[in-house]
């Protein structure tokens, strides 16, 4: 009957799916497939609150641990569809209850931080998550975030090296660590972040442009072009190079050597107006 009613789903033919699935569950209400197929039904349907219930539901009945854990991701997976992050943030909270080593959790959490703003509750609930699993990197990295997201920079980044120290090979920390740096205008750490974190991945746009604007910052308009040129090399339409390529010309006041880069911009990018105001400006 739960097969039938996945593939009455799959033919969008959902009357008949839930018709089934209220027939296989008086025959094995403890078939956690009956609840987590009805939530989807829902979930398509935009019934979301059905949907929540049909998982609370399955949430009172199952108890192992690892049926906790699917079953929270889940709800977040309904809320998030939904666009109710605080609860999504409360689901995979609860999911690291039960499994603290979920690294899907820890992953999606500070995604759904970011776009709620619950910075503070993702600091109390890290700092405490932190005090019995003091390794868990991913656990380090979110608490970076959360405070950077409170502006309290210097704590962003103690954080962010305790990711370090845990994980080496943690690209995006590296990268994350160096913005805050660079925002802090401490240039010559924010520089060797930067490197490192091209050691750790493979080489990419935004990078190089973060690597150029850090030299930028440091008035070193050479090295600036260098890596805003390596950003190009990797991407030729790539105009936010571009444009800061010609705009290290022209702050020198070379305005001949900036205007070709600052057309490149303007060319592969028509819609934005402050390239055109910079070309004019050369």
């Amino acid at each position: 009957m739960v097969k039938k009613a996945q593939l009455f789903f799959d033919l969008k033919q959902f009357d008949q799916a839930l018709d089934l699935l209220d027939k296989a569950m008086v025959l094995d209400s403890q078939d956690m497939q009956i609840y987590l197929l009805r939530a989807d039904i829902r979930v398509w349907l935009g019934q979301y609150q059905k949907a929540i219930n049909a998982i609370l539901e399955a949430i009172e009945i199952f108890h192992d641990a690892s049926n906790k854990t699917d079953l929270y991701l889940e709800l977040a997976d309904i809320y998030e569809e939904w666009e109710k992050y605080e609860k999504v943030f409360e689901a995979l909270t609860a999911t690291l209850h039960y499994d603290p080593s979920n690294e899907e959790a820890l992953n999606r959490i500070w995604f759904c931080v970011e776009l709620s703003e619950a910075y503070d509750e993702s600091i109390d609930f890290h700092k405490k998550f932190l005090d019995d699993n003091p390794y868990s990197y991913l656990a380090w990295f979110n608490l970076g975030h959360a405070y950077v997201g409170k502006g309290l920079k210097a704590d962003a980044v103690d954080a962010f090296e305790f990711v370090i120290a845990i994980n080496e090979s943690y690209e995006y920390a590296y990268k994350d660590c160096a913005d805050v740096l660079l925002s802090m205008e401490e240039y010559d750490r924010a520089i060797d972040f930067y490197k490192t974190a091209l050691s750790k991945t493979k080489p990419y746009k935004e990078l190089y442009v973060k690597l150029g604007d850090a030299y930028n910052a440091k008035e070193n308009y050479q090295k600036a072009r260098y890596y805003y040129r390596k950003a190009s090399n990797v991407d030729p339409y790539y105009d936010i190079a571009y444009n800061k390529l010609g705009l290290t010309y022209l702050i020198e006041d070379r305005a001949e050597s900036a205007i070709p880069f600052l057309t490149k911009a303007v060319e592969l990018n028509k819609e934005n107006s402050n390239y055109t105001v910079d070309l004019a400006v050369a």
